[in-house]
């Protein structure tokens, strides 16, 4: 005891120490984001037609904010609830940030390994086609040392056909306000905009 307080043995404080510098770390955010994109790896995308098509990309998470920590990152894949869909090898990490950026953007099927059958690549089929992405330097993926991003994809519908349909756009000159066409004249080489509601955008000229 000196001046009121237990001096420990040195070999004590050391392990103390650590643990407080341990703990330190593990409550540290991750600085940088992860985004899902396509191939070309510009553009943030969170809704996508296939899960072949979806590719993680990663950097600052906007111009002039400090990017990812440098190194090799394991990604796994979930539904928001945090049910195991796919993940990568925890052996060898499949993600390489340089200079705070993903090396290239990754395609997920082909860094993931099914939750189902952990012999096959890809990732099982959430149960209502959104999914949550994780990316972390610890292959236990804690929640204080990983970056997230959802996504959802289209292609899921329970099984059977999908069903389809046909659009007919027709533009006239509405003269009474009745919303017929009464005449039966139609105004032709309009350009007319559908949108399907994700990112998609149609463009067709009228007849």
């Amino acid at each position: 005891m000196k001046g009121g307080h237990y001096d420990f043995p040195v070999s004590h404080r050391l392990n103390a120490d650590a643990g407080h510098r341990g703990s330190a770390i593990a409550l540290a955010q991750v600085s940088g984001a992860i985004y899902t994109t396509d191939s070309a790896g510009g553009v943030n995308i969170n809704f996508f037609t296939s899960k072949d098509v979806v590719y993680l990309n990663g950097g600052p998470a906007h111009p002039g904010a400090a990017g990812l920590p440098d190194g090799l990152y394991f990604c796994k894949v979930t539904q928001p609830d945090g049910t195991l869909l796919g993940i990568s090898d925890l052996v060898t990490a499949p993600i390489t940030v340089t200079g705070g950026e993903f090396d290239i953007p990754y395609k997920l099927v082909d860094i993931l390994y099914k939750a189902s059958n952990l012999a096959v690549k890809g990732f099982d089929t959430s149960s209502n086609g959104v999914y949550k992405v994780w990316a972390s330097k610890d292959p236990t993926f804690p929640g204080s040392a990983s970056k997230t991003d959802n996504f959802k994809v289209a292609e899921e519908g329970g099984g059977g056909d999908t069903d389809t349909a046909t659009l007919h756009v027709i533009k006239f000159y509405d003269a009474n306000a009745n919303g017929v066409n009464d005449d039966g004249i139609e105004l032709t080489g309009w350009k007319v905009h559908i949108v399907d509601g994700s990112t998609l955008t149609v463009i067709r000229r009228s007849r």
